[in-house]
């Protein structure tokens, strides 16, 4: 019997001491989640616990300290210890219902921790004197230095709104000014003092005009009921003056930071006005500048078209011109040229006189020349009117370029030069009219005899084009006298020779490399020309594999 009554009495240990050490950890959960520890000090003995949290709070190791409030007084701020003191006096007699301080405490690194201390007395039915007081202290360093932060930042706030060069007004959800910086002061004529507190719609009708003050108050109501940033420009009177253009942004204040004062209901907003007068009398200045310079453009374009049609007549007049010139002239110099052949041949018997046969030929070489300037004039015209035909083919390289070799065979015997001709393995055919690429040829390897000095070298270097564009590249090059950056600039132009010696030897129209590139040209190739002063010339031609002929 006496050992069921134990054990019983044992079971409801246990439990009481499970129940206890449950209510144990609860409290120390309490005490830990808003990071307090727990105190508790003797009045009369002046004897001071605490806790093992309090002390890890405050830097120290975490174990219970005993230690009386004389030992904590030292540790507090000399600056606080007045306040602690009076606060804590206090509530011992009874003129405050609990206790409550904020003072630094010095860690044991030396440095001082803002501390909150809340505390009650437990007092003497009897006497009504103080016996015993518990209580929690918790670490408000970081909030007293963010609270200070945020001061600072408030501060700064307000200099900045002050200083901003733009007028900012500022209204709480119940449409209220909560502020009105210098610069609007300035801008409505009107102190901040008069204006703050007062509802932002009435104020738009006391300083604008009627139509601007409406303006401006549905834009505001717009701002505040939608939640959407709103921009409006108007103009505010001024009394000596004609008034600024103001460039209005409002943007509403809406949820955690400004949160409205019943859902779905009008919102704060902040608005910011920038002075754009300036800016908006420049653009008139400019409109009426736009206005002016397309009433010329439309007069310089009208003069213009004027001037090509004009220009296109005048090609057409020299197109026309040069062709009926052309037929004029070609008739009796084919007549000139095939009777002085005639004639150099003897084909009807001698002329007699040695002289003769010098003078045929001479006039059979003039002759043939002035024919060849006439037919490079044709085909410059009809380049440049467009009108020239090309008649493009599938062309082996190899028996054009030995027919061109073959026709300078002679000038290259006269003027003491050789002329090398290199063609790579595997060349395509190029897609060329063989006339008008022969007629190329012929007058690169023509300019090439005529500037290079005997005893020089000319050469012809025939390859495959680049592998993203396909083709056959063909390369004239001579190590004749060269030409200088101007000189290439007016080589490329018609009529355009260089000045030298060599140049003024041999004469020429200027119309060989300017027909040639613009031959190359309608082809769909490209013509290259490089040269250095006494370092010869070359000449690269990226010619088409296939059909990819100029439209233009």
């Amino acid at each position: 019997m006496l050992e069921a009554r134990i054990a019983a009495l044992e079971g409801q240990l246990s439990d009481a001491q499970t129940e206890l050490q449950r209510a144990h950890e609860r409290f120390e959960l309490i005490l830990t989640a808003p990071n307090e520890g727990i105190w508790e000090w003797d009045p009369r003995s002046k004897a001071l616990n605490l806790s093992a949290r309090l002390l890890s709070i405050l830097g120290f190791p975490e174990n219970t300290l005993h230690t009386t409030s004389d030992h904590w007084l030292a540790m507090v701020h000399p600056d606080d210890r007045d306040l602690y003191q009076t606060t804590l006096i206090d509530h011992l007699k009874g003129y405050s219902p609990h206790f409550e301080a904020q003072y630094r405490v010095r860690g044991p690194d030396g440095t001082y921790r803002w501390c909150l201390a809340r505390g009650i007395a437990r007092r003497d039915p009897k006497t009504g004197q103080a016996v015993r007081m518990v209580g929690s202290i918790g670490d408000t360093t970081i909030l007293r230095e963010s609270i200070g932060a945020l001061q600072k930042s408030t501060l700064r706030f307000g200099l900045l709104l002050q200083m901003v060069p733009s007028a900012i007004l500022a209204v709480n959800d119940q449409g209220l000014l909560e502020a009105f910086n210098r610069k609007a002061e300035a801008l409505f004529d009107m102190a901040a003092g008069r204006v703050l507190g007062l509802p932002i719609e009435g104020l738009a009708s006391q300083l604008l005009s009627p139509q601007e003050a409406r303006r401006f108050d549905c834009a505001i109501a717009t701002a505040r009921s939608t939640r959407t940033l709103q921009e409006v420009v108007l103009r505010h009177p001024q009394k000596d003056g004609p008034g600024r253009v103001i460039a209005w942004t409002l943007a509403p204040l809406d949820g955690p930071l400004a949160p409205s004062a019943e859902p779905g209901g009008a919102c704060g907003l902040i608005a910011l006005g920038v002075d754009i007068t300036h800016h908006a009398n420049t653009e008139q200045t400019l409109q009426q500048a736009r206005a002016e310079l397309e009433s010329i453009v439309a007069e310089r374009t009208q003069a213009l078209r004027q001037a090509i049609a004009e220009a296109r007549q005048a090609s057409e007049a020299k197109s026309a011109f040069l062709a009926n010139m052309s037929h004029e002239l070609r008739t009796p110099l084919n007549a000139i040229i095939g009777f002085s052949e005639m004639m150099a041949a003897e084909m009807f018997g001698s002329l007699g006189h040695a002289k003769y046969l010098d003078y045929a030929e001479t006039i059979h070489n003039s002759g043939s020349h002035l024919l060849a300037i006439i037919n490079d004039l044709l085909d410059v015209s009809k380049v440049e009117a467009g009108k020239f035909d090309l008649f493009p083919q599938h062309v082996d390289l190899q028996p054009l370029l030995a027919d061109c070799h073959r026709l300078i065979g002679q000038r290259l015997k006269d003027a003491g030069l050789d002329c090398a001709f290199s063609l790579a393995e595997q060349i395509p055919q190029a897609y060329v009219d063989p006339l008008r690429l022969r007629q190329v040829m012929l007058n690169l390897l023509s300019n090439a005899i005529k500037f290079t000095p005997p005893g020089g070298q000319i050469g012809v270097c025939v390859r495959p084009g680049q592998k993203s564009q396909g083709g056959v590249c063909i390369t004239v090059h001579d190590s004749g006298i060269g030409m200088d950056e101007d000189g290439l600039l007016r080589a490329l132009e018609p009529f355009g020779q260089i000045d030298s010696p060599q140049a003024r030897k041999h004469g020429g129209t200027g119309l060989g490399l300017p027909l040639s590139k613009s031959l190359i040209e309608l082809h769909g190739g490209r013509f290259e020309l490089t040269s250095s002063p006494g370092q010869g010339t070359q000449v690269h031609l990226w010619l088409p594999s296939q059909g990819q002929q100029a439209t233009n």
